[in-house]
């Protein structure tokens, strides 16, 4: 089997990916549009890089720009996903 990496969301679920197939193992496909929102608690953990780095990486177009709602930022999960696909 593939990498597999727990993907772990800001409300306390949690569910895993496989990063070789980019395949969610206990969700189905769902649409782009309603893609899953992380925050920036999410992206933290799920980088494993500091709220300064990951703000550096979006400065400098290496990650998206986040999706802005009223004064918090959140990332669509499947933009995340598909940038650490790309070997990031």
């Amino acid at each position: 089997m593939g990498a597999i990496k727990p993907v772990i969301h800001s409300w306390g679920g949690t569910h895993l990916f496989d990063m070789n197939t980019s395949t969610d193992m206990n969700m189905p496909q769902i649409s782009p549009a309603l893609s899953p929102l992380l925050t920036i608690k999410d992206l933290q953990d799920l980088l494993g890089r500091s709220r300064a780095s990951i703000y550096r990486d979006i400065a400098a177009g290496h990650l998206p720009q986040p999706t802005k709602l009223g004064k918090s930022s959140r990332w669509k999960q499947q933009d995340i996903l598909r940038v650490m696909n790309e070997g990031w």
